[in-house]
């Protein structure tokens, strides 16, 4: 009995001795590295209600990417991409100039103009495209690829990768338009995904809309359910998973700046300057000032730790305060230092106005909004030495206290039940 008591007490020790780890924030998953983009990878980019008497859909649009570096019309540091499933139906409207004042070209543009669409920055987004082709785009931004496009050279080079179904079923593949027109054929690609040259005149098949980016333009880019960070703080980045992705776009309208230490005479000249900087410890805090957030629903002060290159490698990521109020536009947030953090290491605290609109729920998938990022050095000096960080270390002293006191306990019982022999 006494040394089932004694083993309880030694237990017991132990369990003061090394407190339960904390479990840290799920991981977030976003990145900002341009290049990142694959042919095939899926783009969430507008959102679109649809009932056309064979089904219904309302909610984001996902786009494959054709090209990850160029733009329809060849342009770099671009990215060309087609509606992954087939939208609205719609007749042709075929006239004898094959595109330029036909019904679905005035749909697609119809859909690019439609702000309940494509919201102001997500249009910015898509580039108008001019081409001198057989069927000549003239600053279209949406429209059909050609039977060129669909070729053994061109994007589509498969069966399979020509084919495609309605958005509102996602099982059933369905027709869909080329941009071509000579009387009286007109151009499709058919249901088991070979082009061809029909009779069509007054027929309704789904349109395809093709779009060319400006990857520049886009701030971050995050998996569905990725920007996990949320209001008590920033979570660690994790690994992105490859091949879709809800985009981040910079708002250029927005006015935020934020700065550390004593305030300057003008916000931008301390944004120019890198914010201030600040040293501090892992685990410690550090209260910024930020002025100009936007406020409004979905609004908030978000901020992002990096490593060396803040252009690419972020660390944390979180959304530290909601800007719901009147007077929260201008503040103050205190941002929890991770406490994994390594002494010595250079990063930056980058800090911005977000308008986030749920891209963290997975279902939603819908464009988030920043400001331009006000950036802060960030010096860590020293580690965090209080135990259970939620880091998964503990300090070699609390081990060897915990060692000591499991030995000198154990060195008891022994003792206890040689004297009861």
């Amino acid at each position: 009995m006494r040394i089932r008591r004694l083993c309880i007490a030694v237990f017991a020790v132990l369990v003061c001795l090394f407190p339960p780890v904390q479990q840290a924030a799920a991981d977030t998953a976003v990145r900002m590295e341009s290049g990142l983009l694959a042919k095939g990878d899926i783009l969430w980019l507008g959102q679109i209600e649809l009932d056309d008497g064979s089904g219904s859909y309302n909610g984001p649009i996902p786009w494959q990417v054709l090209d990850p570096t160029h733009a329809y019309d060849g342009t770099s540091e671009r990215a060309t991409l087609l509606s992954r499933y087939g939208l609205a139906l719609i007749p042709y409207g075929a006239t004898v100039d094959g595109w330029a004042t036909t019904a679905i070209r005035r749909a697609m543009q119809t859909m690019a103009d439609d702000r309940s669409i494509f919201s102001q920055g997500e249009y910015d987004l898509i580039l108008p495209m001019t081409t001198s082709d057989a069927f000549a785009l003239g600053d279209d931004r949406l429209y059909p690829l050609t039977e060129a496009d669909v070729s053994a050279s061109g994007y589509l080079t498969t069966r399979d990768e020509r084919m495609t179904a309605a958005i509102m079923k996602h099982t059933e593949a369905v027709t869909y338009w080329l941009r071509y027109y000579v009387n009286p054929l007109t151009g499709v690609v058919n249901f088991a995904g070979d082009a061809q040259r029909l009779f069509v005149i007054g027929v309704q098949y789904r349109m395809r809309p093709a779009a060319s980016i400006e990857i520049a333009g886009i701030a971050l880019y995050a998996s569905p359910g990725g920007k996990l960070g949320g209001d008590a703080g920033l979570a660690a980045n994790g690994a992105l998973p490859a091949g879709e992705y809800v985009l981040t776009l910079f708002d250029t309208a927005r006015t935020f700046s934020a700065f550390y230490g004593e305030a300057p005479a003008a916000l931008a000249a301390a944004r120019a300057a890198g914010g201030g900087a600040t040293v501090t410890s892992a685990g410690g805090k550090v209260s910024v000032s930020y002025s100009g957030a936007t406020r409004g629903p979905n609004e908030y002060v978000s901020a992002m730790i990096t490593g060396g290159d803040p252009s690419t490698d972020v660390l944390f990521y979180g959304r530290l305060r909601y800007i719901g109020d009147e007077g929260d536009e201008s503040g103050t947030v205190v941002v929890n230092v991770p406490a994994g953090l390594k002494p010595g290491g250079a990063y930056v605290l980058r800090l911005f106005s977000e308008q986030y609109n749920g891209s963290g729920d997975g279902p939603s998938r819908l464009t988030d909004y920043i400001s331009s990022f006000s950036d802060i050095r960030l010096a860590v000096t020293s580690a965090r030495t209080v135990p259970g960080t939620g880091d998964g270390q503990t300090p070699l002293i609390w081990l060897g206290l915990a060692a000591i006191s499991a030995a000198g306990l154990l060195w008891v019982a022994l003792r206890v039940r040689r004297a009861g022999q």
